[in-house]
């Protein structure tokens, strides 16, 4: 006699981790499947209702610690020893639809734009050697805050130090564009436990007038060669041991006290300069800081442009003519 036959109903065996790594890797880390469940089900094949279960209890922090392990083994793979982190700030756009966020208005020649979205700090963590960058952290940034921005930027800083000691891995150096050139970001408790240093841009060329004489009286004195960038070639050159008091008023060479900050300048064939600053120790060179900034920052960039364009079509998009000050609908 023949058992009878089992029928099941069909069953949906995906765990949080897989929903979760789909989410994040459909979409580009999830900026646009983190929303739109419609389209996430064409890579994960679960019902509507165990989708929105598994996307109701994931957490800010699970997703955090996802992002670490997979950081974790990059870094691990031998061609991405080298790896820099990447600081920024982005405006997401977001649909009307959608009960958060804030407005923003977008020039376009002769309009504006008016869109809808928030605005959140950026960590990325970039491997040269093979060209990846893989989002590590974010941190929304609240506009009703004063100096949210900064706040934001700190928190997330901070968090990613505690994440990535207590896991005892490094990183060769963090870069931050000049909205983050504060001394807060430089001397971060803890900040040289994950990485060489920090290197930044000075806000404004116009405060580093003392430094343009200095380099001017002493030229082959703080001279550290040559390097070719972008295909032009810059002449580097760097002072060392400065305090952070010292970075935008030095009036002379001698006196100036010992510090662990480096002002680096390249100038090229038409005598164009651009200053940077650091705190990283002499395991890096002036070269490699100034070609971190001028050429691995931008990477950031060409990850907001992609998950921009992931964002998708959201109904209508209204601008404002500034003529007649009247909406209208594309």
């Amino acid at each position: 006699m023949k058992a009878k036959r089992k029928v099941f109903s069909k069953k949906f065996k995906y765990s949080f981790k897989d929903v979760l790594r789909a989410l994040l890797s459909f979409g580009f880390y999830g900026l646009k499947a983190l929303r739109d469940i419609h389209i996430l089900r064409k890579k994960v094949k679960i019902s509507v209702s165990q989708l929105n279960q598994r996307i109701s209890q994931i957490e800010k922090d699970f997703i955090r610690d996802f992002l670490l392990d997979k950081f974790s083994k990059l870094k691990k793979q031998g061609k991405n020893k080298l790896c820099y982190l990447i600081l920024d700030k982005t405006f997401f756009p977001l649909p009307e639809h959608v009960g958060y966020g804030y407005r923003c208005f977008v020039r376009k020649k002769d309009k504006e734009t008016f869109l809808q979205g928030e605005e959140y700090s950026i960590a990325l963590a970039y491997f040269p050697h093979s060209d990846i960058y893989h989002l590590l952290d974010w941190e929304r940034i609240d506009k009703k805050v004063t100096m949210g921005e900064f706040s934001a930027s700190q928190r997330l800083l901070r968090r990613i130090i505690k994440n990535l000691r207590s896991r005892r891995m490094r990183v060769r150096a963090i870069i931050g564009d000049k909205l983050y050139f504060s001394r807060k970001f430089f001397e971060m408790d803890g900040i040289k436990d994950i990485s060489e240093g920090f290197i930044s841009k000075p806000r404004s060329n116009a405060q580093l007038k003392e430094e343009k004489l200095l380099f001017k009286e002493y030229p082959e004195e703080f001279k550290k060669g040559n390097m070719f960038l972008n295909d032009k070639k810059y002449k580097v050159y760097e002072v060392e041991w400065l305090r952070w008091d010292d970075i935008c008023k030095i009036k002379k060479k001698e006196g100036v006290k010992i510090g662990d900050y480096r002002l680096i300048m390249i100038e090229s064939e038409l005598e164009k300069k651009r200053y940077y600053v650091s705190n990283c120790t002499h395991l890096i060179e002036a070269n490699e800081i100034a070609r971190a900034y001028e050429k691995y920052r931008w990477k950031i960039e060409y990850f907001f442009q992609i998950a921009k364009n992931n964002f998708g079509e959201y109904g209508e998009r209204k601008e404002v003519d500034k003529r007649n000050k009247t909406l209208k609908t594309e």
